[in-house]
């Protein structure tokens, strides 16, 4: 139901595909600091059939962080569907430029280091917004009187 790693350096990967369809009943799934991961699902072979669903259905948190090389939370043809995902973190993983090609998120909170926590529509924008919001980081709010 919970599934923590921390510091695994040699992973380039977490999970297959087909491995990833068996993690239904995972309700909370955090990574950090394993620097060589790429992605946390690994497509495997072709993946051309864009209508099989991968569904995360009681994972509610999701946290990754201090993730130098990932890229992707997965890279495959599948749809990723999170009905209860509640929040997602991507904290300092820098390369992380896109979640997922097909993905099916209702409005989580989203939280990163140089932004606000705000309700996403779309994983994808959030996390291109962020990398562009690296180069300003969000500074203090003055306080006004």
């Amino acid at each position: 139901m919970y599934l923590e790693v921390e510091s695994c350096n040699s992973l380039t990967y977490l999970f297959t595909s087909s491995t990833a369809k068996s993690l239904g009943e995972l309700k909370s799934m955090k990574i950090k600091e394993c620097k060589s991961i790429e992605e946390i699902i690994s497509k495997e072979g072709e993946e051309s059939d864009e209508n099989v669903k991968i569904i995360f259905e009681q994972l509610q948190d999701l946290y990754l962080e201090k993730l130098d090389e990932l890229r992707y939370f997965y890279a495959g043809n599948f749809t990723l569907s999170f009905p209860s995902l509640e929040e997602v973190h991507v904290i300092k993983c820098s390369s992380m430029k896109t979640f997922s090609a097909f993905n099916k998120i209702d409005n989580p909170w989203y939280y990163s280091e140089y932004a606000r926590p705000r309700k996403v529509t779309y994983l994808n924008s959030a996390l291109h917004r962020t990398s562009e919001e690296e180069v300003e980081p969000l500074l203090p709010t003055p306080i006004l009187q």
